[in-house]
């Protein structure tokens, strides 16, 4: 039998997992080039409970090696930019 209403309270919200939290299947490089190869074998909890409640993911983003630093670069993906200003840092968690 299809679904036919909401499936929770965050149904049809897309969103984005860090590159530090596990999401199966996909590297947990936490911006470093030694994780690229290494998958996660699960969702991690925060992803489960996202996705349990109707969020879709639709992407990953970008953290600097470690996650130490205050802005976002690394080896692995370069630098995340500000759409506004290329000096500025884009923010982040």
């Amino acid at each position: 039998m299809e679904n036919s209403g909401p499936v929770g309270p965050l149904h049809g919200v897309p969103v984005t997992i860090k590159v530090n939290v596990d999401q199966k299947d996909k590297a947990t490089t936490n911006g470093v080039k030694a994780f690229s190869e290494v998958m996660a074998p699960d969702d991690a909890p925060f992803v489960k409970n996202l996705t349990n409640a109707g969020a879709i993911v639709i992407g990953r983003t970008n953290t600097p090696e470690f996650s130490f630093r205050a802005t976002t670069t690394n080896n692995l993906y370069g630098r995340t930019f500000s759409p506004w200003n290329d000096w500025a840092s884009s923010g982040g968690s």
